[in-house]
């Protein structure tokens, strides 16, 4: 047995496990049996995969009550035609009991392009029976947000800051006003009249002062 023949059958073996093959200890792969190797084929396109017999159906092909090599020839032209995997044997060929490892290959790209081909069918069918709902059902399905007196309390650090400078502001706007009413008065106190068309300062009279004598007596005010 060569190590092509057996690197076949193992890849072969796999692909089987993964469909679920039934009793497939029972199979004599590497020999290269044409009836395992019938069984086989007939498994993959046929039993592996509901979805795949029915697509195969829907297509027109028919392979039961068949020959075997009235069957080989319609295994081999649907996998031409519908997966693009070409057999690299003749339909005499493949049932004769030589090309052990090439006839394995066959049967394993045939499984292969099964397997590939049921997941699309899977996809399809799910993204058919898919359900869209519109974007304001689903508006409408989430809760929306009230707004609360407790989102807009501000920490006490916070308020405590703003209310120094709030009243720091106060404080300097009394100071403000406080200047400005003296600078009032003094501008008032100090306003200049009209004498003879000419415009004069106001000097308010001097304080009176009071000269003190010797004897006790208060003097008149020096002027």
């Amino acid at each position: 047995m060569g190590e092509e023949v057996r690197n076949a059958a193992e890849r072969l073996r796999k692909l089987l496990r993964a469909a679920q093959y039934p009793q497939l200890s029972a199979l004599r792969l590497e020999d290269g049996d044409v009836a395992d190797l019938l069984r086989v084929l007939h498994f993959v396109l046929l039993d592996s995969s509901r979805a795949v017999a029915q697509f195969l159906v829907d297509r027109g092909y028919d392979l039961y009550g068949k020959t075997d090599a009235r069957f080989v020839e319609s295994a081999f032209r649907l996998l031409r035609d519908e997966f693009r995997c070409f057999p690299s044997l003749s339909v005499p060929q493949f049932l004769s009991k030589q090309f052990v490892a090439r006839r394995l290959a066959i049967v394993a790209d045939a499984a292969a392009a099964v397997a590939q081909k049921r997941q699309e069918l899977q996809r399809l069918k799910r993204r058919e029976e898919a359900v869209w709902s519109p974007p304001q059902a689903a508006a409408r399905g989430r809760r929306e947000l009230q707004p609360t007196v407790e989102n807009h309390v501000l920490p006490s650090a916070v308020a405590n800051h703003a209310a120094s400078i709030l009243q720091h502001l106060k404080q300097q706007q009394s100071e403000g006003e406080q200047t400005a009413r003296r600078r009032v008065r003094r501008a008032s106190s100090e306003t200049p009249v009209q004498v003879n068309g000419a415009a004069e300062r106001v000097v308010p009279p001097p304080t009176p002062t009071f000269a003190v004598q010797q004897d006790g007596g208060s003097a008149p005010p020096v002027r």
